[in-house]
């Protein structure tokens, strides 16, 4: 198999590579994002730890709910559909936030589902 993979773009704000692959033997190209989401997820993880974040934020009308790193909304676009900037997708997104796969994007304990109409 002869198999090529090259960076065609490289976005250090978001810290995401975009790669192609192109598999001569087949004739097909394949497209890849490569990002680290590590320190948002460890950040996630820290702020879940504790209930002062919810407390605090209820008393400011505001909380962080969830912190979605760049490469996970991504995929989030290609493998679900959901684009995280648009109010009408925010239904789906509070269910795959509560789903156990997605469960490490939240900043908090406590669960919130958005209902198709808000």
């Amino acid at each position: 198999m002869a198999f090529t993979r090259e960076l065609i773009s490289w976005d250090p704000l978001n810290g995401i590579a975009q790669y192609h692959h192109y598999d001569v033997d087949t004739d097909t190209s394949m497209f890849e994002s490569v990002g680290d989401a590590t320190p948002v997820i460890e950040a996630n993880k820290a702020l879940a730890q504790t209930d002062d974040l919810w407390k605090h934020g209820m008393k400011q009308d505001f909380v962080l709910y969830a912190s979605i790193p760049t490469i996970v909304q991504v995929k989030l676009l290609n493998e679900h559909g959901i684009d995280v900037y648009k109010k009408e997708h925010g239904a789906r997104l509070s269910k795959i936030l509560e789903s156990p796969e997605y469960r490490y994007l939240k900043c908090v304990n406590r669960k919130h589902i958005i209902s198709a109409h808000d």
